[in-house]
């Protein structure tokens, strides 16, 4: 039996047995098999790109590091403060968690999406982003966080009375009560399809573009197409850019309505 999807072809053997051909983000090639017990830990092109992602965040921390100096005269030092600054002004003040409390952990959060956004400009590259699991598991663990943050500040009675709106009472609380509980429990539902999604169709529209030039029968239409796929690229990398940071924004408006007083 044959299934088609957008980027690839899914055969199903009598065994039962998956075996996939090329897909635009995820992938089952295994590049170096790790199981310990049941679990799989298997690197994948996937698990790769994610990996160096993280590498370029930890790189790019120490090389801002290096000889550091009051008036900041590299590059790298420059950038750096730059994008710290960045994450203070336009991340954490907007939602009230001022200081340098979350600095490290949003900063930290928001070069690692943005360097795993910049692989989908990259033809064959299985970037995390374009993964629906790892956005989810991003998504989760500050939802996660979340919930512990609200239980913490109210206590068990606060913390489900803090997820209802103050000043609310009678048969509305019984009809806000149930949407506000399925509103918070769909929050890292919606942010992981929400990053996914728009990576996943920047790279879907590229793929589109340049096949129209390898299927040409015509000169014409491949010099059309590869100037499309050029200005998608350079699009890419601001949808990269604005994709962290939609990203990051969400998870700490999170963060501060756990720590909102009621």
């Amino acid at each position: 039996r044959c299934i088609m999807t957008p980027s690839r072809f899914l055969y199903r053997g009598r065994a039962g047995r998956d075996r996939r051909a090329g897909f635009v983000h995820t992938s089952r090639v295994t590049l170096i098999p790790i199981h310990l017990g049941p679990l799989d830990l298997s690197i994948t092109p996937t698990v790769l790109w994610t990996l160096i992602a993280s590498l370029l965040v930890v790189l790019f921390g120490l090389l801002a590091r290096r000889r550091v100096s009051r008036i900041p005269e590299r590059t790298s030092q420059n950038l750096f403060e730059l994008t710290i600054q960045f994450i203070e002004t336009q991340i954490l003040e907007p939602n009230g968690l001022g200081g340098k409390r979350w600095t490290p952990l949003f900063l930290s959060l928001f070069l690692f999406i943005f360097f795993n956004n910049l692989s989908n400009v990259i033809p064959g590259a299985s970037s995390g982003s374009g993964n629906l699991s790892e956005t989810f598991a991003l998504a989760f663990v500050f939802f996660v966080l979340a919930l512990a943050l609200r239980f913490r500040e109210h206590g068990p009675w606060g913390f489900w009375k803090s997820l209802i709106p103050s000043g609310v009472s009678g048969p509305v609380l019984a009809m806000m009560f149930p949407i506000e509980l399925v509103s918070q429990l769909f929050k890292p539902v919606s942010l992981s399809i929400r990053l996914f999604a728009n990576m996943s169709g920047g790279h879907m529209l590229f793929l589109t573009i340049v096949g129209f030039a390898v299927s040409a029968g015509n000169a014409v239409v491949p010099v059309f197409s590869v100037g499309g796929a050029i200005m998608i690229i350079f699009f890419e990398l601001f949808v990269s850019f604005i994709q962290a940071y939609v990203f990051a924004f969400l998870c700490a408006l999170m963060v501060a309505e756990a720590e909102q007083k009621h």
